[in-house]
């Protein structure tokens, strides 16, 4: 049975997380400062695509 609007959207948003998860963990365990700004500003990116799916969510419930 396909998804819904909001169900693919909160599906999306809990893969986001887990990437935003990974991506911390890549961040706080590398040695390379150039290599952990590069993670945190993906972070950063995703966690603005997370909040912009959460709105775009609340206007479909």
């Amino acid at each position: 049975m396909p998804l819904n609007q909001t169900q693919a959207i909160l599906s999306c948003i809990d893969m986001c997380q887990n990437t935003q998860n990974t991506i911390r963990i890549l961040a706080d365990t590398t040695h390379n400062q150039r290599v952990k700004d590069e993670l945190n500003m993906a972070f950063l990116t995703i966690d603005n695509c997370i909040k912009q799916c959460q709105s775009a969510s609340s206007y479909l419930s």
